[in-house]
């Protein structure tokens, strides 16, 4: 399997905009304030996840912004599992960057991040 390639996947090919998100806090987690969908993937309004756990020490190559909505569908998937493995989670989110246009670097550090960083995360469901 090609990475950014998930075999659910297939036919995933729409990219939405971004949802409509409120800061909480200092901005350091979000609350989806409409329902956010990709593919067969819905993340219901109401969700409140962290935009990519990107330290702030990076946030000058690589902020949780600049991985777009895909970081929506990818908490939601380590939230909750949604049916997929964290590998398809992962892909996923790999998918949605190539689509929405991010740069080949990002992507791949993200990717590589969250494929080395990411079991702590994904077996707390954050």
């Amino acid at each position: 399997m090609v990475v950014g390639q998930c075999p659910r996947q297939s036919g995933l090919t729409k990219f939405p905009a971004w949802p409509e998100l409120q800061p909480i806090g200092k901005g350091e987690y979000f609350k989806l304030l409409e329902d956010y969908v990709y593919g067969g993937i819905t993340v219901p309004a109401g969700f409140v996840f962290n935009m990519a756990s990107t330290p702030r020490v990076i946030w000058t190559f690589i902020s949780p912004f600049d991985l777009g909505p895909s970081a929506v569908i990818h908490d939601w998937l380590y939230n909750t599992h949604y049916d997929f493995t964290r590998k398809d989670a992962d892909q996923i989110l790999m998918r949605m960057m190539q689509q929405s246009g991010i740069s080949r670097w990002k992507r791949h550090a993200a990717y590589r991040a969250v494929r080395l960083l990411g079991r702590g995360a994904w077996r707390a469901g954050d």
